[in-house]
């Protein structure tokens, strides 16, 4: 499928494996993927990810996995990163992937 000519960009989803910036085996995992999309010609974005905190982890806690994350696949050669997922309302007393306003991984984004 990535091989094809209407396929511009590469994308891959990063969930549960906090802090480790190449997760997945060798078979499935970010390192093998961003292989195949070299192997092709094309970017890969890691399009999603995802970390809970709130109520199961500290928000200063999530900002220093995600920029392990972030820093470790930049420097693998991704594309880029979205992470998931801003809500205008989080709900810090439950253990969601929320990002509100305020959330500090702001200040960590604004820092790259």
């Amino acid at each position: 499928m990535g091989a094809s000519p209407w396929v511009d960009i590469l994308q891959y989803h990063d969930y549960h494996s906090d802090g480790v910036p190449l997760p997945g085996d060798e078979w499935n995992g970010l390192a093998r993927r961003l292989e195949q999309a070299r192997a092709l010609g094309k970017p890969l974005l890691v399009a999603e990810i995802g970390q809970a905190a709130g109520s199961c982890l500290p928000l200063a806690r999530r900002v220093t996995d995600v920029k392990a994350k972030i820093d470790g696949q930049r420097a693998a050669g991704t594309a880029g990163a979205l992470l998931w997922s801003f809500v205008p309302d989080p709900r810090p007393g439950e253990c969601t992937y929320d990002i509100g306003p305020d959330d500090p991984l702001f200040d960590l984004l604004a820092a790259y």
